[in-house]
């Protein structure tokens, strides 16, 4: 995936100072044994013991008119229109900044082409799973009685046998309420327990998905993206079997991944948290009806508890943000069960959404949206798309920043910018301009958001190619149904674009349009012939 186009310049004068993608660098730092509690690197985080130079390669003044243009120019020449919101959403800001910088599009009356546009939600005759985030996981989990500070660790590290029986927290089957339970042990593997409830899962059962994590799972993923909380010095996983709410595969919870060190006793019994263990939850009903559902999932969910334990070299750590974890989490599934998603229609969600048909970021996991599996098709797509575009070992440079950048404001943007390789950072870079009066009012607030805006672009802009074969579910009825389906202005959220067709091949950009707007002009065929922002 290393098509250019050569027609769209990289850097932009802002403000009188000459600029490279946002005047961003991925500066080299030397690796240093810190405090933990200092605000430093310790562990080696890039190759060669530093951090990789993430300077702009090339500094280029916009001086191509075909790039930029002012508002109400006219897009000649185009069959289609992709209309992208720069900004980057983020889903933890309690100040509601990232929400109001959804993006109008401006009163599109008699610019796009109506009766062709594919209305409706999902498509009714594909079976939707149950999905919950990681977000809506742990939605209810109050960590405000847990003190991370010098991270202490677990010392328990407990040893089972089969048949030896231990209490766990756990959810009820509607997944809204937490019940302790007495689990029975039926599987002592290498790397994992494998505990039933009240027969959930027999001794053949138990077998299958124990021999499972511990020959396939355990060791590819942990050499992926690194160790488990409570399994480096011995210690094993636990994997919960027991029945859920159909279609939910199962889950990993932050109400889990904390020590009796760090969490009272007291405020796990009142929160339900299970302590000194590594856990996965596993819906033991696909284990007789969907074994390979079942398998997938744990790789899935194994990744989720890897990703929380990177946040624990350094107290101060934040969570990863949900779309990023979700998008590793697919393709932790995808290296191991290749086509996994594409059997399960995973592919075609982010087309056939409504939400995303309008204007949903890739970045949006927010619960209180009734239909967001178009977002886990969006991060599933895009997991593979970043691994075409940067090579197979970017997510595991993801999860080695995570855990060596000892920062408390560390950002998914900023784990993606350094983790991409030279080439293919260089390049999206060069790749994409945006107008000055973009980086001037949408503030872009982390040192690499930039790059995501644009890594995020060429994403939207990759899908849409007819020859790209090597991402899934790429059909030309699926670019048709994703066409936005009123002339009304819609709202963009950051991060996220709607597809119109124009009529006559042209598009007049709305004199009422918000400024901060990307308009992308495709042929027939989806193919970039055009690229405008507003200035």
């Amino acid at each position: 995936m290393k098509r250019k186009l050569s027609m769209l310049l990289c850097a932009v004068m802002v403000l009188g100072t000459l600029v490279g993608c946002g005047g961003e660098k991925r500066k080299e730092t030397t690796a240093q044994s810190v405090d933990v509690n200092a605000s430093k690197i310790e562990d080696v985080v890039g190759e060669n013991g530093t951090l990789a130079d993430r300077s702009e390669l090339s500094l280029v003044q916009i001086e191509n008119p075909s790039v930029t243009s002012t508002s109400g120019t006219r897009m000649d020449g185009v069959s289609y229109v992709m209309i992208y919101n720069p900004f980057i959403y983020k889903e933890d800001d309690g100040t509601g900044f990232e929400r109001m910088a959804s993006q109008s599009t401006g009163d599109m009356s008699s610019q796009i082409i109506v009766g062709m546009n594919k209305a409706g939600s999902l498509d009714p005759e594909i079976e939707i799973p149950t999905v919950k985030s990681q977000a809506e996981n742990d939605a209810n989990v109050d960590t405000s009685g847990v003190n991370r500070d010098g991270i202490r660790a677990g010392a328990l590290d407990p040893s089972y046998n089969v048949n030896d029986q231990h209490d766990f927290y756990h959810s009820d089957i509607t997944m809204t309420n937490t019940l302790m339970s007495t689990f029975n042990c039926v599987y002592s593997g290498s790397y994992c327990y494998i505990w039933s409830l009240n027969g959930s899962v027999n001794t053949d059962q138990a077998q299958q998905m124990g021999a499972e994590f511990d020959s396939r799972i355990y060791n590819q993923l942990t050499a992926e993206f690194g160790p488990a909380r409570f399994t480096e010095n011995g210690g094993k996983v636990n994997l919960l079997f027991y029945p859920m709410q159909e279609g939910l595969g199962g889950y990993f919870t932050m109400a889990d991944i904390f020590s009796s060190a760090e969490c009272p006793a007291d405020y796990a019994a009142q929160y339900g948290f299970n302590l000194d263990h590594a856990i996965i939850h596993i819906n033991s009903d696909y284990v007789v009806t969907n074994p390979d559902y079942a398998k997938s999932t744990m790789a899935h969910e194994f990744q989720h508890l890897i990703c929380a334990s990177d946040c624990f070299t350094y107290a101060e750590t934040p969570w990863m943000e949900t779309w990023l974890n979700e998008a590793m989490s697919a393709y932790a599934e995808e290296i191991i069960y290749p086509g996994i998603k594409e059997a399960g229609y995973y592919n075609q969600f982010m087309y056939l959404s409504n939400n995303f048909r309008t204007g949903q970021s890739l970045y949006n996991f927010d619960t209180s949206f009734d239909e967001y599996i178009g977002a886990y098709g969006a991060v599933y797509l895009f997991g593979q798309y970043l691994e075409q575009f940067s090579g197979p070992d970017v997510f595991s440079k993801v999860h080695n920043y995570w855990r060596g950048a000892y920062r408390a404001d560390i950002t998914a943007a900023d784990a993606l910018a350094m983790a991409l390789s030279d080439e293919a950072f260089s390049t999206i870079c060069d790749k994409y301009t945006y107008s000055p009066r973009i980086y001037t009012e949408l503030l872009f607030g982390g040192s690499f958001d930039l790059t995501l805006s644009k890594l995020t672009l060429d994403f939207y802009i990759e899908t849409l190619k007819p020859d790209l074969s090597n991402l899934y579910g790429m059909e030309d009825q699926m670019r048709s149904a994703m066409l936005y389906t009123e002339v009304a202005p819609v709202e963009i959220e950051g991060g996220g674009r709607i597809l119109v067709a124009t009529q006559n091949g042209s598009y007049q950009i709305p004199a009422d349009a918000d400024p901060c707007l990307v308009y992308i002009g495709l042929n027939s065929n989806f193919e970039v012939v055009s690229m405008f922002s507003v200035e």
